[in-house]
């Protein structure tokens, strides 16, 4: 899981909260980390992720 980062959702030297994560490979993580504003032109923003992750997870049923 990966904690989204740069949208004010965590303080210096801190990771966002666990509700602020979306699941990524090792491989897209560690490209995430080493350059997040590129990460997000080639496959989305962060945000937009995490909310089509979660759509996905209360259509299944996942939340009740």
């Amino acid at each position: 899981a990966h904690h989204i980062v740069g949208y004010g959702l965590s303080g210096m030297g801190t990771k966002a909260h666990d509700w602020y994560v979306i699941p990524l490979c090792r491989g897209h993580h560690d490209e995430l980390h080493r350059d997040p504003h590129k990460w997000e032109q080639k496959y989305g923003y962060q945000l937009d992720f995490h909310r089509q992750c979660f759509d996905r997870l209360f259509g299944l049923g996942v939340f009740g």
